[in-house]
């Protein structure tokens, strides 16, 4: 149960950070504009699948420097501000306090990442893609590349920049 309630507030407290908003506006235009301006080629459908975890994988090397401040944050922000002496008084576990701030910077980069897909999908809507150049719209592109490619990466990357933050007690930054 406390689990829970520090998930809910470190959530929030994340998603609610300017940076974090500016984040996924970053990424969500990055896909816009890297799709809107290339093109795959002659006899290539622009929504292939190729292309289109391409675009997420570039995407989520922009994104790895952002989740190293996020996950970051989640872990070090105590000692930063040097709370942490109290925050270990609690009758709250260090195992459950800690993996309610992880989950909730997972959480968060999870979300952050899905606007890689997003974007790519409404970049073949917006820039008056002609629907000869497409192929029929396939969801499971979409959902193979965030969940088989991007969301093990963001649990991955995630953990690690969670623990070196954890144990270095030092935000990482970017």
């Amino acid at each position: 149960m406390k689990l829970w309630k520090i998930f809910r507030y470190e959530f929030a407290y994340l998603a609610g950070r300017t940076s974090t908003q500016l984040y996924f506006i970053v990424l969500f235009l990055f896909t816009l504009i890297m799709n809107g301006l290339t093109t795959p080629g002659d006899g290539v459908y622009a929504n292939n699948t190729f292309h289109i975890t391409a675009t997420v994988v570039i995407g989520a090397l922009l994104w790895l420097v952002m989740g190293a401040t996020i996950a970051g944050e989640a872990a070090a922000r105590d000692v930063q501000v040097r709370m942490h002496h109290l925050t270990y008084t609690t009758p709250v576990t260090k195992l459950h306090y800690l993996a309610g701030r992880f989950l909730a910077a997972f959480a968060v980069n999870a979300l952050l990442v899905l606007s890689l897909p997003v974007g790519v999908f409404l970049s073949f809507h917006l820039f008056g893609m002609d629907e000869g150049g497409l192929l029929p719209f396939r969801p499971s592109a979409y959902f193979n590349v965030y969940f088989l490619l991007a969301l093990p990466t963001v649990f991955i990357s995630t953990a690690l920049q969670f623990t070196f933050a954890a144990l270095s007690r030092q935000v990482m930054t970017g």
